[in-house]
């Protein structure tokens, strides 16, 4: 296989040979599929990677011309592979048990057409679009700084995630910086964007070149800053990528903060080399780029599993949850905020869209966003608890809930916990105390 011989330029020839001879070497944990094709016919492949219900994604060549996150990507799928079949542990990791609990999705090169169009130029196209693929690379007929897709879409900038904002004056197709007519104009984009959406992923990593940066946080309030800020913390002790968060506003279109904005959970873009002017990372530098990533996905696999078991603890129940705090609702997910709001109580998700909860109202179906500790089921529990004094009843966990009766100083049996408060079996009912 090619991918045994990482110094070299790595093609969508070589990447679509290799992900078939590793399903056919490790069929047990490996399997693949397109997404669909490119304007130019090439496949976006999709490898999977484990059996797990959680789910991690990973994606490379966006850009044209960082097809060695293809190298690197595909290099992961084989020793991970190796690693799953030999039972081994990789400098701590597990991983057969890991990949047992946690399936890795990988879009390995986004971008086949404009990749193709870096390495091998115009030969590689129709000859009827070659004088518009010229024309788009400023009459230059060296692509070797080709960034965008073979439209002269730049694809990193087409989502839809602040991208009114990217200047005006990259509104020509060209080789780089071009936005597109509008959010997921292109087949790339669109193809990416139902997919996410398809597998669910707990934890995006996309991953470029330039700049050896780890960036980690788009710019909106988040629920998750601590959370999302130990794993970057941890990946740049990884990898020796320093975290970085964009100055000011960032330049809008970006998948990672599309996909912290549509799904409110960690997605990292990891940059893997100094910046090298226009052009590709010299393939003499994988084996450092290698070492500092290897264990990289293994570890926000684990984090992806822990999120997941999280939200599974909520989403399983056919009970209530409850809100724990005030809670703001919202007429759809990332909408406006309504001025309506529900005090602690219990509720049902009627849907889930990442993070976001639907649920019924006394207004209706609204939304409200989850930060783990905000919506949090009942707890079943058998114990006995002492009521020291006398003791409210009421019919919901929180102070704000209607008060059924009292109950004088007695010793009571729980059948359920939330925070703490319990529900007790009483003669007129089960009802909720909170023992002081």
């Amino acid at each position: 296989m090619y991918i045994d011989e990482p110094k070299q330029t790595y093609t969508y020839e070589m990447m679509t040979s290799d992900i078939k001879k590793l399903k056919e070497l490790y069929p047990e944990v490996i399997d693949y599929q397109s997404l669909g094709q490119t304007q130019y016919g090439r496949e976006i492949w999709a490898v999977k990677l484990g059996h797990g219900d959680a789910t991690l994604f990973i994606n490379g060549s966006h850009h044209a011309r960082e097809w060695i996150t293809t190298t690197l990507s595909m290099n992961m799928i084989q020793q991970y592979a190796k690693s799953y079949y030999g039972n081994e542990n990789l400098e701590g990791y597990q991983v057969r048990n890991l990949l047992n609990d946690v399936t890795i999705w990988f879009v390995p090169m986004v971008n086949p057409d404009g990749v193709t169009l870096q390495q091998q130029g115009i030969e590689a196209f129709p000859g009827e679009v070659h004088n518009k693929l010229i024309e788009m690379n400023n009459d230059n007929t060296d692509f070797t700084r080709w960034k965008a897709n073979a439209s002269g879409v730049d694809l990193n900038r087409n989502y839809d995630v602040q991208w009114e904002t990217i200047p005006e004056n990259d509104a020509d197709q060209s080789w780089a910086f071009h936005k597109g007519s509008e959010p997921f104009s292109t087949t790339e984009t669109q193809i990416i964007r139902d997919f996410t959406e398809k597998i669910n992923p707990m934890m995006v990593l996309a991953y470029h070149t330039s700049g050896q940066k780890l960036y980690w946080h788009y710019n909106h309030e988040s629920y998750h800053f601590d959370r999302d800020k130990k794993i970057a913390q941890t990946i740049e002790n990884y990898t020796g990528y320093p975290i970085d968060r964009p100055k000011g506003s960032p330049s809008g279109g970006t998948y990672t903060d599309w996909f912290i904005q549509e799904y409110l959970r960690p997605a990292f873009t990891l940059e893997l080399n100094e910046y090298v002017e226009d052009r590709h990372v010299p393939v003499e530098n994988f084996p450092s780029i290698w070492k500092k990533n290897k264990l990289v996905p293994l570890y926000a696999a684990q984090e992806s599993y822990q999120i997941w078991t999280n939200r599974q603890q909520k989403l399983a129940l056919d009970e209530e949850v409850y809100l724990t705090s005030q809670t703001t609702l919202f007429q759809s997910p990332r909408g406006q905020a309504t001025q309506l709001n529900l005090t602690p109580q219990p509720v049902k998700a009627t849907a889930v869209k990442g993070d976001w909860f639907q649920i019924k109202t006394f207004a209706g179906d609204m939304w409200i966003r989850d930060d783990f500790t905000q919506l949090t089921p009942k707890e079943k529990v058998d114990e006995s608890i002492q009521l020291a004094h006398k003791t409210r009843l009421y019919e919901h966990p929180s102070y704000h809930s209607k008060i059924v009766s009292s109950l004088a100083s007695q010793t009571v049996r729980a059948k359920a916990k939330w925070g703490d408060w319990y529900l007790i079996k009483t003669w007129i009912g089960d009802y909720w105390v909170k023992p002081q």
